[in-house]
Order: C-alpha cells, then sequence, then structure tokens
C-alpha cells in the first residue's frame, strides 16, 4: 500500500517537515487550529453524529481524542453561522459548592439533577439569546427571562463556576423574583424555589424556535479523576439528567443538544440504574483499535498520513516513505502500533519522538531504536504515571515505580511483587493490587495465563476493551514502559 512518489519540491521533504499535532487537544486549538480543521480525521463518522444524530454521551480513555472531538466541533462551528456550540470544562467546578445548591431534605439523587438542569439551561438561554435567526426577541416570556437572568448576572456569559457561586448567594431567589410569574411582582418562596425555577425555565425555552442548532459540550472529566473527593453521585447525576434534558429537547422540537465527553473508566465507576440503557442508546465509545491485526487499515496510522497530507497536497504514506519496513524485527507499522495503547495521543507523540531523531534521509533502524528509547522514557512513562495522579498518592506512585524497576522482568507475577515490597521495606499500607488494576484500566500492563508469555499475544485493556484484571495471572508490562522502566 504504497503512496505514489511526491512530485517536485515536494519530494524533497523530511519527516521532521511534517506536523502531526500536539499531545494536548486545549493547545492545539490554540496553536494549531488547522490541524485540528482540515486534519482532524473522523474514521467512524462521529461529526455528523454529534451534530445531527440522538447520541450525546461520548466515552473514551484518556488520549483517545474526547477533547479533540469537542475542540473541532468549536472550531467549524466559527464558520457556520447556523452552528451555536460551546463548550465548557466540568472540573472547574468545586462539587462541594455544587451539592449546596439545592439543599432541601432529600437524597442527592433528587436533588443534583434539578442542580444540573438549572446550571444548563442558563448556558443554553445564553446561546439562545445570540441567535438573531430566532424568535427570542418575539416571545415575550422567553426575552424577559433572559433580561432577568442578565439582571442577576447570570447571563450573557455563564461560567459554570460563577454561576454556582451566584446561586448560593443569599439574595440569589430575590434577584430571580421576576422570573417566578415572569415579571408579575410576587414575592419568592423559601429555598426550594430552585425546582420552580428550572421549571418555569422550561416552559419558556419550549417556545423557542430558530433554524439554527445550539450545542452545549460538558468536557474535563479526565482532570476530574486527579481529585480526592471526587463526588461520584453528582456525576452520575449529571449523565441522568443529560439524557433528561435532551429528551426534552427533542420532545418539545427545540433545536439544542448537550454532549458529554466522558472517561470510559469514570462512566463505569458511577452510580446510575439506567447507565447501561443510556450507553446502549446514547453513547459512542471512540474507539481505535479496529485495523490491529492489519496494520495497513489502522485509523492511527490513517490519522498521522492525512496529517501529513496537509503539507503535501496529496495521499502520502510516511511509514513506507521514511522508516524502514522492519523495526526491531516486525513490521513496521505493527511495530508501532504495538508502541502505543491504540490511542491517537500516543501515535502522535511517538511520531514526534521518531522526528527529533530523524535526518534529512529516511530513518535508519538505530535511529528508530533511539527514538522508541526516547519516546519510552520521555513520554509513556510519564503519561502513565499522569494516568495515577489523582487516584493514588504521589508517594505511593513513586514506590510502584521503583518496585517495577527493581524487579526488572516484563512478564512478573503479583505474589513475586509484593515479596519485593516487603524487602525494599515499603510500608503496609502500600496497595500494589489496587495500583495494578489502575495500571490495567489503562492498558499500562496486561494479563496473560501462558507460563512463557509473548506480551504481544496477552490481554491488554486497549485490545479487549471487556476485558478485567485477573490478579491470578501474570502481569505484563506494556513494550512502552521496558526502556523507560528498564526491565528485561
Amino acid at each position: 500500500m504504497n503512496s505514489p512518489t511526491l512530485p517536485g519540491a515536494a519530494r524533497q521533504l523530511r519527516l521532521k517537515d511534517f506536523d502531526f499535532g500536539y499531545a494536548s487537544a486545549d493547545a492545539e486549538a490554540s496553536d494549531r487550529p488547522d490541524l485540528l480543521l482540515r486534519g482532524y480525521f473522523d474514521h467512524s463518522g462521529i461529526i455528523q453524529e454529534a451534530l445531527h444524530g440522538k447520541k450525546f454521551l461520548f466515552l473514551g480513555y484518556k488520549g483517545s481524542g474526547k477533547s479533540a472531538l469537542g475542540e473541532h466541533l468549536v472550531l467549524g462551528a466559527k464558520n457556520k453561522p447556523e452552528l451555536f456550540i460551546r463548550m465548557v470544562n466540568i472540573a472547574d467546578i468545586s462539587f462541594r459548592s455544587f451539592s449546596q445548591i439545592f439543599q432541601k431534605d432529600a437524597e442527592p439523587e433528587a436533588r443534583y439533577p434539578t442542580s444540573w438542569s438549572w446550571l444548563f439551561l442558563l448556558q443554553f438561554l445564553a446561546s439562545f439569546a445570540r441567535d438573531k435567526g430566532s424568535n427570542v426577541q418575539a416571545i415575550d416570556d422567553l426575552w424577559l427571562a433572559i433580561e432577568v437572568l442578565e439582571e442577576a448576572g447570570l447571563l450573557p456569559d455563564p461560567e459554570l463556576a460563577k454561576n454556582v457561586r451566584d446561586t448560593l448567594e443569599m439574595n440569589f431567589k430575590v434577584k430571580l423574583a421576576g422570573i417566578v410569574e415572569l415579571g408579575r411582582k410576587q414575592s419568592t418562596r423559601q429555598g426550594s424555589d430552585l425546582p420552580f425555577f428550572v421549571e418555569r425555565l422550561k416552559l419558556v425555552i419550549q417556545k423557542f424556535e430558530s433554524p439554527n442548532k445550539h450545542i452545549i459540550i460538558v468536557d474535563g472529566f479526565d482532570d476530574l479523576l486527579r481529585r480526592r473527593s471526587l463526588q461520584y453521585d453528582a456525576l452520575g447525576a449529571l449523565i441522568f439528567e443529560a439524557n433528561r434534558l435532551n429528551s426534552f429537547f427533542s420532545r418539545s422540537s427545540i433545536p439544542a443538544k448537550l454532549i458529554l465527553l466522558c472517561r470510559t473508566d469514570l462512566f463505569e465507576r458511577l452510580p446510575g440504574p439506567n447507565n447501561n440503557k443510556i450507553r446502549q442508546d446514547y453513547a459512542i465509545t471512540l474507539e481505535w483499535h479496529h485495523g490491529a491485526n492489519d496494520a495497513r487499515v489502522s485509523p492511527l496510522l490513517r490519522l498521522i498520513n492525512h496529517r501529513a497530507s496537509l503539507r503535501t497536497n496529496m495521499p502520502v504514506d510516511i511509514v513506507s516513505q521514511f522508516l524502514p519496513p522492519m523495526i526491531q524485527g516486525l513490521e513496521a507499522r505493527k511495530q508501532l502500533l504495538l508502541c502505543t495503547r491504540l490511542v491517537p495521543r500516543d501515535m502522535v507523540m511517538l511520531f514526534k519522538k521518531l522526528q527529533e531523531y530523524s535526518g534529512d534521509e529516511p530513518m535508519a533502524p538505530g535511529q528508530v531504536f533511539d527514538a522508541l528509547a526516547a519516546y519510552s522514557n520521555g513520554y509513556f512513562v510519564q503519561e502513565i504515571r499522569d494516568e495515577l495522579d489523582g487516584q493514588v498518592d504521589g508517594d505511593e506512585i513513586g514506590r510502584a515505580f521503583r518496585l517495577f524497576s527493581s524487579v526488572r522482568k516484563r512478564v512478573v507475577g503479583l505474589a513475586e511483587l509484593q515479596a519485593r515490597s516487603r524487602q525494599l521495606l515499603y510500608p503496609s499500607t502500600f496497595n500494589i493490587k489496587q495500583i495494578l488494576l489502575l495500571l490495567f484500566e489503562c492498558s499500562a500492563v496486561g494479563n496473560s495465563r501462558a507460563t512463557k508469555p509473548d506480551w504481544r499475544n496477552s490481554v491488554f485493556k486497549f485490545n479487549n476493551p471487556y476485558s478485567t484484571f485477573d490478579e491470578g495471572q501474570l502481569i505484563v508490562f506494556h513494550q512502552a514502559l521496558w526502556e523507560g522502566l528498564d526491565l528485561r
């Protein structure tokens, strides 16, 4: 599957002349927005589903492209007047403050959905107010509600954290007196009025009409896992209420949609009796493992080629043009995939390391070897440490990685790790089993029943998303950790 020979000056391009992207979608959107517009590779048609479909919950592991999807939608809307798209960061919220918004005697599962509705209805009303093609100014109730919210300081640019703080103010209900009966002077009720405000806003929003589409995207779930006091009840309620809001919009023919970009492993921890139904009916998982058995059709390598084609203005096969046919005894494409967890961030950072060690000619095996070592040391090990950050104490993360380097084995049993931790005089509170479970979830380690396992045939989360950690089986370290942890 070789690409056409590049003509003219393009034939002189070096591997380091291409721009494959950034580790952060935020940085890419800021510095190289073109990579998130023309360079976005939609291998499974999720853009159309996000814009026009019923699916609203986009699940994926860290580095799978959730934020890139959101940034692509936001950037694309700037040149499409029929789209009003805004992205908000859930990590901006203090969940301690959020839990105090509505404190009537009720369980969290009854209180939290109301609070989420309140916050996101504000987001949509702000978006509706900017829509000059809508009926906002023609419907008195709708325009009055927006004016009241503006006077209360909740619009025109609602920020989640600020809206939480403003809602908690003592005079909040006084400020919103006008919305109780939409302008009629009437004393507000007691603290239980938030549900009433929410219901009134819904009645008003039902009158909204527009030929345009309004989308609010919620990102930042990755950052939440760094918090020690994460409120799973509140996040479970967010999933529940997002589903109800989208159903309300659909039933009322309101051109609006709430999209959540959530980590798969976080979603699977959230409480909620309807989570599986929501997942089956309204979720899409960002998957890049298709083609892992045939590297020539891997969407990850197609992503790399797609971004490279922005430089050449024609199809290009980066691997065949710039890398040796074989890398460490395997076909080059296959080996590159095995150096990742089959997520875009890993692949982009791998190619950035290859670029650093490349010259003016196609890379020699020695250059590739050095680049893979630098990728392990300079990116992959730290990325895995970041996966544990917030879920495991920093000292414990350090102990775990020193333990792995001390054992120096690519394949090891739990009992041997536990014995070695005792030899190193680790405290009795050191929970290596919990750390290994988290490492399995992020595909840093896998499992194998074989006496002499080949790690490529072991079970990892990235090649078997439904697998679970088995502490009774051998533990196999991801290949990209070998150099960085000095495993033999």
